[in-house]
C-alpha cells in the first residue's frame, strides 16, 4: 500500500528550500509533490517512535540500476547526527535495489551532521560548482590543431552529436547526475529534445563541432540566447589532450562577445576526471556566486559508483556551497 505524507510536512519541506533557494526552492518542491501525487516519484514517510511523521524521503527506481534519490527532509529539531542516522538507515532499508545517489546538500542538515551520516553509509560526495565568463576575458590557451575543423553545428548532426556524448560520457562521474545513471538511457531522449525543430533549446549559432576523419570528435552546445548556457561540452576520449575542448569553448566565446553578450554560465564537477574544471579556470570562468549559479552536489554510494565504473577522483571539499535544487 503507497504511503501518504502530511501536508504539514510537504508545507515545512517548502518553506525550507524556499529559505535556502529563495530563486527555485518552492518551486523544485511544488513538482516534487505533483510528481509524488501523480504516482511518478515514490516516496516515504520519515517517522519518529510516537508515529509522527517528522519528515519525508523521495526517489525513483531505475530497473536494472537502483534507486535515485530526490530528496531527504527532516524537521527542525530533528537533524541530530543521531536522528538523521536512524531516518536515514531507515530509508536505506526501503526495497530491495541499492540507493545509487542522493542530492546534496540536504536542506537545513548541517554539512558536519550529513558528511558523517552518509559516509558512514559507504556514500561519497561529488562536488558541482557553477562558473561564469566575460566571453570578451577569455583567455587564450592551446588551439586545435588544423586536421581538426571546427564549424557550426547544425540539426542534421543530431544523431552524430548523440554518439559522440555516448562515447565521452559513459563511465563519466557526470552520468550519475542524469535519469538512472546511465547516459545511454537518458542521454539520447535529452539531446533529442534540445535539438527540437520547431523550438530548439539549443541555440545552433553558437554550438559548434570539431571534425575529424571519421565524423565528429567534439561539439559544444550552447543554451538560451539571451541568457547562455553551455550544456555540454565533449570530446571524443581517443581525441583527448589535442586542445579540442579549449579552441570549442574559444571560439563559442567569442562568437557570443560578437553578440553582445557579456555573461555565459556553464556547470562542472569540480573533480571531473577529464580535467575540464582546471581548463575552465585556466580560459578565465571564475565561480558564479549567484543563487542561479550555486549547483548541488551529489552523494554517490560506492558500491553502485563501482558497479556502474564511474570515474570519480577523490570525494570533493571540505563543505558545499548552499545549491539551487
Amino acid at each position: 500500500m503507497r504511503q501518504s505524507i502530511p501536508a504539514g510536512v510537504w508545507a515545512e519541506y517548502g518553506r525550507e528550500m524556499a529559505r535556502l533557494w529563495p530563486r527555485w526552492g518552492k518551486a523544485a518542491v511544488l513538482r516534487r509533490r505533483r510528481l509524488f501525487d501523480e504516482g511518478e516519484l515514490e516516496g516515504v514517510p520519515l517517522v519518529q517512535d510516537g508515529g509522527r511523521t517528522i519528515g519525508l524521503a523521495l526517489y525513483r527506481t531505475y530497473p536494472g540500476t537502483g534507486r535515485q534519490g530526490e530528496g531527504f527532509f527532516l524537521a527542525g529539531g530533528h537533524r541530530s547526527l543521531r536522528s538523521v542516522r536512524s531516518q536515514l538507515q531507515g530509508f536505506l532499508a526501503v526495497g530491495e535495489a541499492p540507493l545509487l545517489s542522493l542530492p546534496a546538500p540536504l536542506p537545513g542538515i548541517p554539512w558536519n551532521v550529513e558528511r558523517a551520516a552518509l559516509t558512514e553509509q559507504g556514500f561519497r560526495w561529488v562536488e558541482r560548482q557553477g562558473l561564469v565568463i566575460d566571453p570578451r576575458e577569455a583567455r587564450r590557451v592551446p588551439s586545435v590543431p588544423p586536421s581538426f575543423p571546427l564549424r557550426t553545428m547544425e540539426h542534421r548532426d543530431q544523431a552524430a552529436v548523440v554518439r559522440l556524448d555516448l562515447r565521452a560520457y559513459r563511465h563519466h562521474i557526470d552520468e550519475a547526475f542524469g535519469p538512472g545513471a546511465n547516459v545511454a538511457r537518458w542521454g539520447p531522449d535529452y539531446l533529442r529534445w534540445l535539438f527540437t525543430e520547431r523550438d530548439p533549446a539549443v541555440d545552433l549559432s553558437s554550438s559548434l563541432v570539431a571534425t575529424g576523419p571519421r565524423g565528429l570528435v567534439g561539439q559544444v552546445l550552447v543554451m538560451g540566447e539571451a541568457s547562455p548556457h553551455i550544456q555540454d561540452l565533449a570530446v571524443d576520449p581517443a581525441y583527448r589532450g589535442r586542445g579540442i575542448a579549449s579552441s570549442l569553448i574559444r571560439e563559442a566565446l567569442g562568437r557570443l562577445a560578437d553578440r553582445g553578450v557579456r555573461r555565459v554560465t556553464i556547470g562542472v564537477t569540480v573533480k571531473n576526471p577529464t580535467g575540464a574544471y582546471p581548463l575552465y579556470r585556466r580560459l578565465g570562468f571564475h565561480r558564479d556566486r549567484t543563487p542561479a549559479g550555486r549547483l548541488a552536489g551529489l552523494w554517490i554510494h560506492d558500491v553502485s559508483r563501482r558497479r556502474l565504473r564511474l570515474a570519480l577522483l577523490g570525494d570533493g571539499a571540505t563543505g558545499p556551497q548552499r545549491s539551487a535544487p
